[in-house]
């Protein structure tokens, strides 16, 4: 089957693309590297709770609260930073994802136009035919397939680079006070048991620069360093059940573009938050952006 398009990527761009795809009535069909939706919106599980250890909030923009309530999703709890969502991040992208056509764990490593055709094959082999391809991984990945399938794109977009993400994940006391001064390389700790997930869990999110400075460490290195950070972020030492390292390669972009997509080749279009906003909003504008000019 030739479709009318193919999104490669299931985070909250590709899902956008895909509701704006549908009312138009178009045949579409998105392709997810990894194993769920809703790309670094994530929410895994320790002990068969939640934990949100990708974006900690969205930020709060007129376009998040029309979803949130389009898809009547936990209300929207809104904190300082931005709205989290009671239940988990996930819970938003989820049921996006509902009624969309999404083939999950297919990763897309080649690209090909041949007769006015993208051609793309997986990772597993698979074939996948569209007139239309959009990509919305973040930037650099998206360049990487491009180089990979020897696809011409402007050199200058390999500039844009994104930051790097160090996270401790964890299980202790569930009444912990957090110190009102974190230590140094500490960006933040949350507790999940406020988001109506893991009683017990806690989410550590280390500085911009300690990720970046040890990023490429080994990550028994980085966990023993973590947990010690950890455990200097409350008035009373915790007793830690559960840690575990999570790595983010691309969180924020450092430089976005001032439109909101990009067409590479013929009929070849990037869309992400690597757009308009470095964030959410970026990414969920992208999508729009390009819808509105696909036919």
């Amino acid at each position: 089957m030739i479709y009318d398009h193919l999104i490669v990527g299931a985070g909250l761009s590709g899902l956008t693309l895909g509701l704006e795809l549908q009312k138009k009535n178009k045949s579409f069909l998105i392709l997810e590297k990894s194993k769920g939706v809703g790309g670094r919106v994530a929410t895994r599980r320790i002990n068969d709770q939640g934990v949100d250890h990708g974006a900690p909030y969205l930020k709060s923009h007129p376009i998040i609260f029309e979803l949130l309530h389009q898809f009547n999703v936990n209300g929207g709890k809104i904190a300082d930073p931005g709205i989290c969502v009671v239940g988990g991040m996930t819970a938003l992208p989820k049921k996006m994802a509902e009624n969309l056509p999404i083939i999950k764990d297919e990763k897309i490593v080649h690209i090909e136009f041949i007769d006015k055709i993208w051609n793309c094959r997986s990772e597993k082999g698979n074939h996948y035919q569209a007139k239309k391809l959009v990509i919305t991984a973040p930037l650099p990945q998206a360049l990487e397939l491009l180089s990979n399938s020897k696809v011409d794109f402007n050199q200058d977009l390999k500039s844009i680079s994104y930051t790097k993400g160090l996270l401790g994940l964890f299980t202790a006391d569930e009444n912990l006070l957090i110190k009102k001064t974190l230590p140094d390389n500490v960006h933040s700790v949350l507790s999940m048991k406020s988001r109506q997930l893991n009683p017990s869990a806690w989410v550590l999110r280390t500085t911009e620069d300690f990720s970046e400075k040890y990023f490429e460490r080994s990550d028994d290195e980085n966990l023993a360093q973590i947990v010690t950070l950890f455990s200097e972020c409350f008035e009373t030492k915790p007793v830690i059940t559960h840690s575990e390292l999570k790595k983010w390669r691309y969180v924020v972009p450092n430089y976005v573009l001032p439109h909101p997509y990009l067409e590479v080749k013929e009929a070849l279009y990037l869309i992400g938050d690597g757009f308009l906003y470095p964030d959410v909003r970026g990414a969920l504008l992208s999508a729009k952006g390009l819808a509105e000019n696909l036919d």
